[in-house]
């Protein structure tokens, strides 16, 4: 492993001393010194990440962490790192321990993730086409207590939703994109699913997506 100089934010995804030593075994050989730590405290929204990639943009610092297990899975995560361009090393993964080519391999989860999510949206859209042909009725009967519950349930969907586009969103602005067709060009062109899992973005559907941002 070669020696490792200059500066390094730390992002751990639980508080523990066996993983801040595995980042320090890391920079036990060179000169590298950990600026600033972060605690992951919602693996929803990963707003420790967003904290830590922004540190490490300001300093021009590399995001150090001990393990990408968890970050893999999440379009929100990869997203984010993604759109931030910051390097990334990962301890306990011998191919990510070269931050030059790491970017090029996040990439490439993102990709997967993405297609990942317009499968699955694909099967459940095809599974509720069928079981509506078949005559199969959905959602509480007419007048139940449960409408409600279920219209808070959808919002929450929604939201949920909206915040796994927007990183992407912020990332198409980094390259260019300034109208509201532009970025709905550039989901098209990435194929990422709309909120009902179609291909077609409109400027509509974007202003859905990133209504509220500024308050």
């Amino acid at each position: 492993m070669k020696p490792r100089f200059g500066l390094y934010v730390g992002y751990l995804e639980e508080d523990s001393d066996d993983l801040r030593q595995q980042l320090q075994n890391i920079l036990q050989r060179g000169d590298g010194e950990i600026i600033e730590e972060f605690i992951e405290d919602d693996f929803k929204h990963y707003p420790q990440l967003k904290n830590a990639l922004q540190v490490a943009q300001d300093s021009q610092a590399i995001l150090l962490t001990p393990t990408f297990d968890r970050l893999q899975f999440s379009l929100n995560a990869l997203a984010q790192i993604v759109a931030s361009r910051v390097k990334v090393i990962v301890a306990d993964d011998p191919l990510m321990l070269d931050e030059r080519q790491n970017i090029v391999l996040i990439k490439r989860m993102n990709t997967m993730a993405q297609t990942a999510l317009a499968e699955h949206s694909r099967k459940v859209s095809d599974g509720l086409k069928r079981a509506k042909k078949a005559g199969k009725k959905f959602g509480p009967p007419k007048g139940s207590s449960n409408n409600k519950l279920a219209g808070m349930a959808n919002l929450a969907k929604a939201e949920k939703f909206r915040e796994t586009i927007r990183p992407i969103i912020a990332d198409l602005k980094s390259k260019g994109a300034v109208s509201l067709n532009d970025i709905a060009r550039g989901l098209e062109a990435r194929n990422v699913p709309t909120a009902k899992g179609g291909s077609k973005w409109y400027a509509s559907s974007v202003r859905n997506v990133t209504k509220g941002e500024e308050k």
